[in-house]
């Protein structure tokens, strides 16, 4: 046998656990999307079959055709896999050759396979069960390929899924985003400066199927800041977003003279932040978005209850995605936002701004008495809000 033979000829796709339990129209129709995208990515010679819970799609392309698939929501596990017939013969011929191949390609990363296991959640056949499925072709593995079986943690777990007419042997169960297909919840304003919170706060609205509006309130004037932040929102909407969102660039240097004339030092922050909300709203209300998403640190957890109380009383409501994950949960989730294909750079705003690096430094949080009275110095800035809403610049990517 060719140990270079590569016998993955097809790719199963398996569907977030929530779109299962809905109800039969509601999980038509979400499943109809994601099958639509799906196709979208796929060449003209890939074929594309389902069952409930489950997409399968031959592929002479398995590795390449994986890429394009695993940033797309509502799918949250996939496998390369190798189908043959239905046969207890047919399946341990195709079990020994991936079995080689996953050998050869652990061997070119350095790591050598001395255990196996097969596992088989699922045997559809008539003329056998998963016990055949385990000891025929488990004894057939290790006959050919001299490896002990740990069924605990094998070097190399061996899947076998028989359906009906078919058998799927499969390694790998790799991790998608899983969640909801981007459109079936309603529209989310996201407040977007680049850093690593924003981004994984855009990341998770997105996993609950909510199309994403990216605004970022310019208040620097700095072209090198600007350039970072449609850099990174581009990357974001292109790969993730399945080209539902946009991104609004609202000039915001007149406001923050504004505050900086009228606001002592220790109060600019938070009455920019008030602003920002405010004309949040206005854009919320003219894109028909539903929320204001806010990608806090979480760290900042009880800060982020106190300034959500000062700032807020109305519609629409303030969601803060990332509030209660630790540091770890972000760290993780951005790394897997990031893979080796993609990179979102991650932008600190008060590094390249010094005058937004000097007004977060000197900011204090105040009590509601405290705001209420720096609140009335803003109505004046608040009533140019929507002038200065209409003059942002909307990109689409």
């Amino acid at each position: 046998m060719n140990l270079k033979t590569n016998p993955i000829d097809t790719i199963i796709l398996r569907l977030s656990g929530e779109i299962p339990i809905k109800s039969d129209p509601v999980r038509g129709k979400w499943e109809k999307i994601i099958v639509e995208r799906v196709s979208k990515r796929l060449d003209e010679d890939e074929i594309l079959w389902r069952e409930k819970g489950r997409i399968y799609i031959a592929t002479k392309r398995p590795f390449r055709l994986l890429k394009k698939l695993k940033k797309i929501f509502g799918i949250a596990t996939l496998s390369p896999a190798a189908k043959c017939e239905a046969s207890i013969e047919a399946i341990k011929k195709k079990a020994l050759e991936v079995a080689l191949y996953y050998i050869r390609k652990l061997a070119e990363k350095g790591r050598r396979v001395k255990s196996f296991a097969i596992v088989t959640k699922k045997v559809l056949a008539k003329d056998f069960g998963s016990t055949e499925v385990r000891y025929d072709v488990g004894a057939h593995i290790k006959k050919n390929l001299n490896l002990s079986v740990n069924l605990d943690y094998p070097d190399l777990p061996i899947h076998i899924d028989v359906r009906r007419d078919y058998a799927y042997i499969y390694v790998e169960i790799l991790k998608a985003p899983g969640g909801l297909p981007i459109g079936v919840q309603e529209r989310a304003l996201v407040q977007w400066n680049g850093d690593k919170e924003s981004i994984v706060a855009t990341w998770l609205m997105l996993k609950r199927g909510c199309p994403i509006i990216l605004v970022y309130f310019d208040l620097c004037l700095s072209s090198e800041l600007r350039k970072k932040i449609i850099e990174s929102a581009k990357i974001m909407l292109k790969e993730w977003a399945e080209g539902t969102g946009e991104l609004w660039i609202t000039p915001f240097h007149e406001i923050y003279k504004g505050v900086k004339n009228s606001i002592s030092e220790e109060y600019r922050w938070i009455s920019l932040r008030w602003l920002m909300l405010q004309a949040s709203v206005v854009i919320a209300k003219k894109t028909h978005s539903q929320c204001i998403v806010l990608g806090d640190k979480p760290k900042n957890g009880e800060k982020i209850m106190r300034v959500s109380n000062i700032l807020w009383t109305s519609n629409p409501m303030l969601h803060f995605p990332s509030a209660l994950l630790s540091h770890n949960e972000v760290e993780n989730l951005y790394n897997f936002i990031n893979n080796d294909e993609l990179k979102i750079p991650i932008i600190r705003p008060e590094s390249i701004c010094e005058e937004l690096k000097m007004v977060k430094s000197k900011s204090i949080i105040p009590s509601l008495d405290e705001f209420l009275v720096v609140k009335k110095k803003l109505v004046s800035l608040e009533k140019i809000l929507d002038s200065i809403v209409e003059r942002s610049e909307i990109l689409r990517f």
